[in-house]
């Protein structure tokens, strides 16, 4: 896990690095596209429970405080 300095408005920025995910459509099987706003409007940004939950995880071991907290967006990195 990385973690960026709290920005102007007091907002942390925190990333795993991992080997990623893919998202194949039904149609494509063998192509992994992005989810995204435009392809999927509510779900779009979403990052998988799995990673949200390793992320929560993480936070818990160095700013418990912060695990806790909502997220204001998440991203996932293509």
């Amino acid at each position: 896990m990385i973690m960026f300095q709290p920005n102007e408005l007091n907002i942390v920025k925190v990333a795993i690095h991992a080997a990623g995910y893919t998202h194949t459509l039904a149609s494509t099987e063998k192509i992994s596209t992005p989810r995204t706003v435009t392809s999927d409007p509510e779900r779009g940004l979403f990052i998988p429970k799995t990673a949200l939950m390793e992320l929560r995880h993480h936070l818990r071991e160095v700013y418990p405080d912060l695990a806790e907290k909502p997220f204001l967006g998440t991203r996932l990195c293509w």
